[in-house]
């Protein structure tokens, strides 16, 4: 991320964008230095940007395993729930009038099915087909 640096002598802000190492070389710089971000939309203080730079790693880590679309926003954002054969509903018996009280239970929460299917899960004895659903809901 690059900020802009704000002048306490004159009360301007800089043209120039510098990256946060760039700031911490600045050696006449202390943690209560004003910064804007790049989008000009949060200020904050150089101490705030080097805690805010300790937390990204973690951050960055958690990507790995997320999509890499962007998050939708607002009234589009969706929330999922997958329901398979060995689903807590079914106290490790399947029954389909279970899988039936289960999917009006999630209705009510405001979910709906959108995919069912059957997966292959290979066990020591051989394979074994497992129905798996997909259940939708606006967040």
């Amino acid at each position: 991320m690059k900020y802009y640096l704000l002048d306490s002598t004159t009360n301007t802000w800089s043209e120039e964008l510098y990256t946060l190492k760039a700031l911490l070389l600045m050696g006449n710089l202390d943690d209560s230095s004003i910064l804007a971000t790049e989008d000009g939309k949060k200020t904050l203080t150089l101490g705030e940007a080097k805690t805010t730079a300790s937390v990204r790693p973690v951050q960055e880590k958690v990507k790995m395993f997320t999509s890499s679309r962007p998050t939708a926003a607002g009234p589009g954002k969706k929330e999922y729930k997958v329901l398979s054969q060995k689903d807590k509903w079914y106290s490790g018996k399947f029954d389909p009038a279970l899988l039936e009280k289960a999917l009006n239970d999630y209705a009510e929460m405001g979910y709906r099915v959108v995919c069912s299917s059957t997966a292959s899960i290979q066990g020591f004895t051989g394979t074994r087909e497992e129905m798996i659903i997909i259940l939708e809901r606006d967040k």
